[in-house]
């Protein structure tokens, strides 16, 4: 599985269409919000994207990871 970092202020529907199935992103945000955001848009944005996210959230250092996996 490929994992890539990434420093953003925000987490995109770009960001999100651009990842692969199986890819995971760690995103380097700005704050709680950013990060907050970034989860709630991945999970809106799945059905459209014919995917599924996982995400893991650090609310201490502003890190969203994110895993895309094949819709169920």
């Amino acid at each position: 599985m490929e994992e890539t970092m990434i420093k953003a202020d925000r987490v995109t529907t770009v960001m999100l269409r651009s990842m692969r199935v199986g890819e995971t992103v760690e995103y380097h945000l700005p704050n709680n919000d950013a990060c907050r955001m970034g989860r709630l848009l991945a999970h809106a944005q799945a059905r459209a994207l014919h995917c599924r996210f996982a995400t893991r959230t650090n609310y201490i250092d502003n890190i969203l990871t994110l895993t895309k996996r094949p819709e169920a």
